[in-house]
């Protein structure tokens, strides 16, 4: 990928926990937690305050026009790191780098914009709102962005668009309990691209699918890579989908134990 400029950029980043921020903390525990901080002993148990380094020093690059995939086994820190790539958690230590700005350096409104125009999330579990049809949903991202009153004909055909791309045109007024689970996917990730983000973030995008609903939409997403440049970063436990990036790092223990650069798989037709 020496060609492609840099992206986004991952420096010794670090992610701790402690257990009572867990939710696999005790019952016990959690209600002696709260119990004691009204009484303002808030550290009264060393276990409880005993930190968990769950991502550790992990330096990764993502650039422009690329597909990146992160395996792991459960508890790697897969999901962890691309939540701090996106801003929705922020490192203990370290930094990461959008286009050689510090994230953390960002003002609130530049980190906003940031989240909303130049970042798309497709999760394991849709998040689609139960209450606004196919392209209600889609919509949402350009309804909090301030052109909208001026380009709301736009965003609306460019929703359209994506939904025909998507294979959904004829599902338009449907609401989320109307579609299937991979109908509800393809609503997400027409969604996560209507704001023409630089990268796609994908955690799990297959995982609550399906083998053959997952491998469909897979097909989906690597065909709509290659009509609209842009980056993927895939967290997965599908060896499959990795096999098909174009660069595969595993993660094991919080920290990167391989990377490999390979050459993508020519079968991206949906």
């Amino acid at each position: 990928m020496s060609d492609n400029k840099i992206l986004l950029e991952a420096i010794d980043v670090e992610k701790d926990y402690f257990s009572v921020m867990r939710v696999d903390a005790s019952l016990r525990h959690r209600i002696g937690h709260k119990l004691f901080g009204w009484l303002g002993f808030l550290r009264y148990s060393t276990k409880l305050w005993e930190p968990r380094t769950v991502v550790n020093k992990v330096s990764m690059k993502v650039y422009e026009n690329e597909i990146l995939a992160i395996t792991g086994r459960s508890g790697a820190g897969k999901s962890t790191f691309l939540h701090m790539l996106g801003t929705f958690d922020r490192p203990t230590r370290g930094d990461i780098l959008f286009r050689e700005k510090s994230i953390a350096t960002m003002t609130s409104t530049e980190l906003s914009d940031f989240r909303n125009d130049s970042v798309g999330y497709v999760f394991q579990f849709y998040h689609l709102f139960k209450d606004l049809n196919a392209l209600e949903n889609v919509l949402l991202p350009a309804m909090v962005s301030a052109d909208y009153g001026r380009k709301s004909k736009d965003f609306r055909n460019r929703a359209l668009h994506l939904l025909e791309q998507v294979g959904l045109s004829h599902r338009l007024t449907h609401t989320p309990s109307q579609l299937s689970g991979g109908e509800q996917q393809r609503v997400a990730i027409a969604r996560a691209l209507l704001l023409e983000p630089e990268i796609l973030l994908c955690d799990e995008p297959t995982g609550n699918l399906d083998q053959e609903t997952g491998e469909k939409i897979l097909d989906l997403l690597f065909h709509l890579r290659e009509q609209e440049s842009r980056s993927y970063v895939i967290v997965t436990h599908d060896e499959e989908v990795a096999k098909r990036a174009d660069r595969h790092v595993i993660m094991q223990d919080g920290k990167v134990i391989s990377e490999t650069l390979q050459e993508r798989s020519k079968a991206s037709e949906p």
